[in-house]
């Protein structure tokens, strides 16, 4: 199955060195885009990350 490629967006919550590194590597490993948020930001990653929901995909 591939479920992973329903998956639109991930959204990183998180603050340090390695987050800030993590979404370009994984954007050129995953099919899902990859965006790092700071650790206050949470409200702004979840709307970031349910922005991407298409009519289609399941909630």
């Amino acid at each position: 199955m591939r479920n992973h490629r329903r998956i639109e967006r991930v959204a990183v919550v998180a603050d340090g060195l390695l987050p800030t590194l993590a979404p370009p590597v994984a954007g050129t490993l995953l099919h899902p885009r990859v965006r790092h948020f700071r650790f206050g930001d949470e409200a702004t990653a979840t709307a970031w990350a349910g922005a991407g929901r298409t009519a289609t995909a399941p909630a």
